[in-house]
């Protein structure tokens, strides 16, 4: 006998298709252009592509920690070539996968219907619409390593007898 799919199963594939399509009407703009700090990162991307040259802080500056974003830029231009498109998808992809470690945090604690709709909301957020796009140098990195943060908190605190991932 077939299984009934439940919605809570699917979702985080409806979410991640959702939070790709919310973002279509930005990417195919005419508008879809690099900034100034983003061609920073970009170009700290590239030296790490062409000469292996890892940076921790922004070009220029004593904070900014682009270690990762610029790591993953450089792999996407490693694939792709290096362009706007390659280095704003790959940051769309960090944030797209820091909001499926929030929609799940969520669910741990206070389960699938809230999450479900915080993460509906986080999808079509317009203050998240160009951010989420953004190699702005560290913000996507702290979006991202804070939602896997309140992932572990939620398993944590929900489960405060029992070893997490095997590990603890």
């Amino acid at each position: 006998m077939l299984k009934t799919i439940r919605w809570e199963s699917i979702f985080p594939f409806i979410l991640v298709i959702l939070m790709l399509a919310t973002r279509i009407p930005l990417i195919t703009s005419d508008y879809f252009k690099a900034d100034g700090d983003e061609a920073i990162v970009g170009l700290m991307a590239k030296e790490i592509v062409d000469h292996g040259d890892f940076k921790v802080y922004f070009l220029g500056q004593q904070y900014g920690f682009v270690t990762f974003e610029t790591s993953v830029s450089a792999l996407a231009f490693e694939i792709f070539g290096v362009n706007a498109y390659a280095l704003k998808i790959t940051m769309l992809f960090l944030w797209v996968a820091g909001g499926l470690f929030l929609y799940y945090a969520i669910k741990n604690s206070s389960g699938p219907r809230a999450a479900i709709i915080f993460a509906l909301t986080l999808a079509v957020c317009p203050a998240w619409g160009l951010w989420s796009l953004k190699a702005r140098g560290g913000y996507i990195t702290a979006w991202l390593f804070s939602c896997i943060i309140a992932w572990f908190l939620s398993i944590i605190y929900n489960n405060p007898g029992k070893r997490l991932l095997g590990y603890w």
